[in-house]
């Protein structure tokens, strides 16, 4: 190290983070965020910022990289992300199954959940499987629920069953009637039909639906609920 290089600037790990936690220069931090040699430096630094338009910045190129040698300061990277655009675009692109739940642990917008689930470009073909499945468990919108499993014959539903998961979610009698009548998928159809209990929607649901298996499901509920 060059005489009076700052300490964040050279090898020595330990020294140079021990330099960011004593830093309390807003201008210093920043440019710690940006160029200091190691990433935990890098986090630490941005994490003390007052700006956090910069601190986002440097938490989501941080989170993008390959952690799999040290996923825990990945995690505190995506933990430390609040926009859920960013932590969306981490789930679909990451290649790192891990840090795509991780990301995905944190968002909450339901629009949002639902992009991750119809998204076809996922990286790792287990991974977007898997996440995708995991992303429906996450979404309580009676609405987005019922287009997803609607939505069954695309590629994205029948690599990963997202509708059969989504299904089960749906409490909306409505809404289920809707999936049984207009789904693409047969089964998904019946499934939504075995879980009306409104006679009416089910009465309708055997006169209309389109797949003999959905109108056969019905009638069955509709004899149990007639009995009932």
């Amino acid at each position: 190290m060059r005489l009076f290089e700052p300490a964040w600037k050279g090898f020595d790990f330990e020294k140079g983070l021990r330099a960011v936690k004593r830093e309390r220069s807003q201008s210093k931090l920043c440019e710690i965020a940006e160029e200091a040699m190691y990433t935990e430096q890098r986090l630490l630094a941005a994490a003390k910022l007052d700006d956090q338009t910069l601190a986002q910045k440097v938490f989501a190129k941080e989170a993008g990289g390959s952690f799999i040698t040290d996923k825990e300061t990945g995690f505190f990277a995506i933990d430390c992300i609040t926009d859920q655009n960013v932590l969306a675009n981490l789930v679909i692109s990451h290649t790192d199954h891990d840090m795509c739940q991780r990301a995905l642990n944190r968002i909450t917008d339901q629009p949002l959940l639902a992009s991750v689930v119809t998204t076809g470009k996922y990286k790792v073909y287990h991974t977007g499987s898997i996440i995708r499945q995991n992303a429906v468990d996450r979404i309580h919108d009676q609405a987005i629920l019922a287009d997803l499993a609607k939505r069954a014959n695309e590629s994205w539903a029948e690599e990963s069953g997202v509708s059969y998961k989504a299904v089960p979610r749906i409490t909306d009698q409505h809404l289920l009637a809707e999936v049984a009548l207009s789904t693409s998928w047969a089964g998904t159809g019946a499934d939504a039909a075995s879980r009306i209990t409104d006679k009416d929607l089910l009465a309708d649901v055997v006169k209309n639906a389109k797949f003999d298996e959905v109108r056969k499901a019905a009638a069955k509920k509709l004899s149990v609920e007639m009995e009932g």
